[in-house]
């Protein structure tokens, strides 16, 4: 990467130039109005500003690809009733986590997707939080064809609507903000049977040491056939009983990942780990399994011959492991690798 003397009408922005295009760094400069930039900038980073408003029409170049408007305060998508983004059409991936920007009718009005037809990555992630209620419009998004991977704030009463089965190509999605919920219901993913990709973990969430889901439904995963990686962990308070109700889901999938680690209260009792934890697990494909953090110290006896022959992975460190005859994991002919604290 070489780079280049300018491609922007601020001096402070670092411009990088590649063999696609020129990137242009404007972040973490206190920015409260967004520069012009030249015609050959594909990717602006305009993050850790003090935007209060998406760029005006005429000042992101028509060939932008990349735009990153994270960590701002940006309340709206339009302050004049004019539909964002009409001179950038071919943006593949909008960054605008860590706004204002809330979950609901008012902000997410008809038209402002209508110009990011080829979009594939959106992150609205942490602009909704638990203390009031929300509504995502799927009426909304569903203008959103091409968008492949979404992060999303998936707090109290936001819910995925009929109109979600129009993004045939959505196989990614992370959820952030669980805490304010609760529980998960059986039919949540029924208008997303494509996502291959499912993160519910509250790795990130900062409303405290014990937070996350208390509760997810059995049957919630059982539509989504085409799942390989799901991640459920730092939901502290699901404890292995949710752990249980989605290992017997992940039969109905094509699971291959799927890590559930710290689901318990960190100072709370010893667990011991079923057989009936694990034993749906034979009839997956299941490649690597992490249930580190979870607080246990014993398993049943015959737990290892509930693990599928696909198996090759096992990551089940910061437990409490009393030596055992489930200790010995030569049974295991596939297994190629084991991290364990005892």
């Amino acid at each position: 990467m070489n780079y280049a003397f300018k491609c922007s009408s601020n001096s402070n922005c670092v411009c990088i130039n590649t063999p696609l295009g020129l990137i242009a760094d404007c972040s973490g400069l206190g920015l409260t109005k967004v520069p012009l930039f030249t015609d050959r900038v594909i990717s602006v980073n305009l993050s850790k500003n003090s935007l209060t408003q998406l760029p005006p029409q005429g000042s992101l170049p028509s060939k932008l690809k990349y735009l990153d408007l994270s960590v701002n305060m940006i309340r709206n998508f339009s302050t004049d009733g004019t539909l964002p983004f009409s001179n950038t059409k071919h943006i593949l991936s909008l960054n605008l986590s860590y706004n204002r920007i809330l979950l609901d009718r008012d902000t997410y009005v008809d038209g402002i997707f209508k110009n990011l037809q080829k979009l594939q990555h959106l992150d609205v992630s942490y602009n909704s939080f638990g203390d009031r209620k929300y509504y995502c419009p799927d009426e909304v998004f569903k203008e959103l064809q091409s968008l492949k991977r979404l992060h999303i704030d998936a707090v109290l009463n936001v819910s995925f609507g009929k109109g979600f089965l129009a993004l045939r190509q959505l196989t990614h999605l992370k959820l952030t903000g669980l805490t304010s919920r609760i529980t998960i219901p059986k039919n949540y993913f029924l208008y997303l049977p494509n996502l291959i990709f499912l993160d519910l973990s509250a790795q990130w969430d900062t409303q405290g040491l014990f937070t996350g889901l208390e509760h997810i439904e059995s049957g919630t995963f059982r539509r989504l056939a085409h799942l390989e990686i799901l991640d459920i962990s730092y939901n502290r308070k699901l404890g292995l009983c949710g752990f249980t109700n989605v290992t017997h889901d992940l039969p109905f999938t094509s699971i291959k990942v799927f890590k559930a680690k710290y689901l318990a209260c960190e100072r709370g009792g010893s667990t011991l780990l079923f057989n009936n934890d694990i034993k749906p697990l034979l009839n997956t494909k299941l490649e690597e399994l992490y249930i580190d953090g979870n607080n246990l110290d014993k398993a049943e006896h015959e737990i290892t011959s509930f693990f599928p022959k696909s198996l090759h992975y096992i990551s089940a460190t910061d437990n409490r492991w009393i030596v055992g005859p489930y200790s010995y994991y030569d049974m295991l002919m596939n297994l190629t690798n084991i991290k364990r604290s005892i």
